[in-house]
């Protein structure tokens, strides 16, 4: 049975709000800002029968894409133990992101 896609997100807002998180919520994801950055929290299906929270903290806009950066991602990436640092291309520039994934059936607010 496909994972419930809806109910997942309404859990996070809730257990966010009980937080005392500001946060906005659109239809694709919940954002958090927070002083220079936003978090964006996103829910996606995995595997046949659960889901997973996937945060991403937009560090960096419009960096240069060098050979520099991209043996930074990789050494940085292999050095956390939750989470990594991340880019992607967006018009031929980079965005830097901290990305970390949590599978939605073992949130509970205990551990939030």
């Amino acid at each position: 049975m496909p994972p419930d896609l809806t109910a997942v997100p309404q859990k996070v807002e809730q257990l966010l709000l009980d937080k005392d998180v500001k946060l906005q919520v659109t239809k694709d994801n919940i954002m958090i800002p927070y002083e220079s950055t936003n978090m964006f929290v996103m829910i996606s299906p995995f595997g046949d029968n659960q889901s997973v929270v996937n945060l991403r903290g937009v560090v960096g806009i419009d960096v240069l894409i060098t050979d520099a950066l991209k043996s930074w991602i990789a050494d940085k990436s292999a050095s956390y133990v939750f989470g990594h640092p991340a880019y992607f291309e967006m018009d031929g520039k980079a965005v830097i992101e901290f990305r970390h994934n949590l599978l939605a059936d073992f949130l509970d607010p205990g551990s939030c």
